[in-house]
This record gives C-alpha cells, structure tokens and sequence, in this order.
C-alpha cells in the first residue's frame, strides 16, 4: 500500500517509501520543507514494511503533534493530522494533484521588456521578470509564481497554465542593446531546447 503526506495548508503532497525518511528545512533531507518553524532535522517519517507509520520528533525547536497532543514518537494511521513546527500533514493513501489556479490577466497590452531590454513581468510590467514558464513561455517576477516542495527540492511553476518554471538569467549593467541581443539568443536557445 502506498502512503502519501499531503499539506493541510500548503501546497505539499510527499510519497513515502518502505524505510525512514527525515523531514526538515534542510536541502538534503527526504522530505525538505521550506518553512522557518521547521528544523532543519525536524522529525523522521518510517514506513514499515506491514504498512505501519512511526513518526519521530528528532528534538526539533517547535514540536512535532499528532492533532493537538506534542509526541516524540507515535504510530500514526491514515486520516490523522500531524504538525511539525506550523506545518500541519495529513497522512493518506491517495496522491492529490496539486493545481494552480490561474491569475486574472487584465486585457491591456503589456510590454514584454524593460526599457533596460530586460524581460518584463507578464502580471507586473514594470518588474524585472526572473522566471520563465517552460510551458506557456511567459515571463514572470517572483509574485506571479507557486513553490512547492517535491522529492526534497523546492519546485517553481506557473500561476498562468502550471507549468514548471526556470531561472532568468538578467544582465545587469549592459547596454539595451546587448540586452536585447541577449534575449533574442535566449529566445533561439529555448526554441531549439524545446
């Protein structure tokens, strides 16, 4: 039987494996949660071979509860609400597909650069974007996309179609024109990566 944690309050759904897997705010824990009342060794999740879930506080700053009650180790069944720090779990046997609703786009024109030739914000058109959606293309600021943590690394996709987004590199301190050069050759990479 396959087990899921799902967030209560964010946006987070982690498959758990036959084994112990540790939960924290450190990159290179299992279950990586970018949240400050998370240690960055919080607790450790052990899925047993006959189904059963111990869950660990491994001496963390705020806490791990089962509900309401503060525990060090518990045996937890599906349906219960766990918290760890302010992040409150929930232990299920489905996986929940995460959507990200799509922002009201107003019906103006926007421009797609800055006047430095950096790219533009879709939703803010005077922010300097740092995303693009690899999906719809669109260029983004940080407001205008959703994180989610997944396999233990914090994801970045699009508020417009859910798409994963990556990285804008932005050259700071060059000319318009090298700066639309420069988009131009990103724009010719993406097409060919694509």
């Amino acid at each position: 039987m396959k087990y899921y944690l799902h967030g209560i309050d964010q946006t987070i759904c982690h498959p758990l494996i036959v084994g112990s897997q540790v939960l924290g705010r450190c990159p290179d824990v299992a279950i990586c949660i970018d949240d400050p009342s998370i240690s960055s060794k919080h607790g450790e999740i052990e899925l047993r071979a006959d189904g059963c879930v111990m869950v660990r506080d491994l001496g963390s700053t705020n806490g791990t509860f089962l509900g309401t009650e503060k525990i060090t180790e518990v045996s937890v069944v599906l349906g219960q609400e766990l918290c760890f720090g302010n992040v409150r779990l929930k232990l299920d046997d489905e996986p929940v597909n995460v959507y990200v609703p799509a922002p009201e786009v107003p019906e103006q024109a926007m421009p797609s650069s800055m006047p430095d030739g950096e790219p533009a914000c879709l939703l803010h058109p005077g922010v300097n974007a740092v995303h693009r959606c690899k999906k719809c293309g669109h260029a983004l600021c940080d407001h205008c996309v959703r994180r989610l943590g997944l396999k233990g690394r914090t994801r970045v996709f699009c508020m417009n179609c859910s798409g994963p987004c990556r990285p804008i590199n932005l050259n700071r301190g060059r000319s318009r024109k090298e700066g639309r050069y420069r988009q131009l050759l990103v724009k010719v990479r993406e097409f060919f990566r694509d």
